[in-house]
């Protein structure tokens, strides 16, 4: 194998583990929003989305160090939202009015915007300084695979943890989209795909040996040892009722991506993952991860946890 070969053959794998640490950063993201506001999958995705349509625009532009003007956001439409989403109209505006009744957003006379009030919840504040904190685990792991950062572009910009916050909703609402499109299925199902797979290798990942050796492969655990789970189970991590669950997984069994047992009970086989569509989406998410890296280096961000002297945000 010549250097050429051998080296493109590394930056493959490389990407690999780069692209699956961005995944698990998606299903963590998913459930902390879930969590602290307490909404399901469909209602934290599409408040993700209006908060990214909302605020993409003040990552580098406008004040920092206060959130932006209510004034200034750009409203996110529920055309433009089912859009990004790849979902039906009438659902996402049914969610959107739930969501506006909860006061996580509010209707103006081209769509919906959040409000400062909402910012100011507790749990909102605690959305925003555990994603800080994730996004920079996120790049230590990933220098910890040997990923190779970009250099910082300058010295920090005032807030960075703001505009770090900012960034880390438009890296989820298109990584989670690109992903979709690449495995041709919408985002709720992606996630309750990707779910499916973390719980099949929850216990596994616990066996330290076995998790190192696992970084550092191209397959996954091995199958005879990964744990088959519950459509329950599924849904209790997801936050979604049991019978919205059970359509989506009933959907990837008729797909061949999923296969289920006697009792039920589903599992993610190895050969789900090396097919056309899932290497689309290892490139797909990998391109989108190298964007938000070159971002937070835009940025100034030089170090992968809080950096001395910026506080956690306290709104966007």
């Amino acid at each position: 194998m010549s250097v050429l070969i051998e080296s493109e053959a590394r930056d493959d794998l490389a990407n690999f583990h780069g692209a699956r640490l961005a995944v698990g950063y998606f299903i963590d993201a998913t459930e902390r929003i879930g969590r602290n506001l307490d909404l399901d999958l469909l209602d934290a995705l599409i408040f993700l989305t209006i908060l990214w349509r909302n605020i993409r625009e003040f990552v580098f532009t406008g004040r920092a160090d206060s959130p932006a003007p209510l004034d200034a956001r750009r409203e996110a439409s529920v055309y433009c939202m089912a859009r990004d989403l790849s979902m039906p109209y009438e659902t996402v505006r049914r969610r959107v009015v739930s969501l506006s009744e909860a006061g996580l957003c509010e209707r103006t006379a081209k769509g919906y915007v959040v409000p400062p009030l909402t910012f100011r919840r507790p749990e909102f504040v605690a959305v925003l300084s555990e994603a800080v904190a994730a996004t920079g685990q996120f790049v230590a792991d990933l220098k910890a695979i040997g990923i190779k950062m970009p250099e910082p572009h300058s010295p920090p910009l005032d807030e960075i943890h703001r505009r770090m916050a900012r960034l880390s909703v438009q890296f989820y609402v298109e990584g989670i989209a690109g992903l979709s499109k690449a495995l041709e299925l919408d985002p709720v199902r992606t996630l309750v795909l990707l779910t499916i797979n973390r719980l099949n290798a929850r216990e596994l990942a616990l066996e330290t040996e076995l998790a190192q050796a696992h970084a550092q492969a191209e397959t996954p655990f091995p199958e005879d040892r990964r744990a088959m789970v519950s459509v329950y189970a599924i849904g209790k991590a997801l936050r979604l009722p049991y019978e919205t669950t059970r359509r989506h997984v009933q959907k990837l069994v008729d797909a061949g991506i999923c296969i289920r047992d006697e009792a039920g009970r589903l599992l993610v086989p190895a050969a789900s993952w090396d097919s056309a569509k899932t290497r689309a989406g290892i490139h797909v998410t990998w391109s989108c991860t190298r964007r938000f890296l070159n971002a937070l280096a835009q940025l100034g961000m030089t170090a992968p946890t809080l950096m001395a002297g910026h506080s956690p945000p306290h709104s966007l």
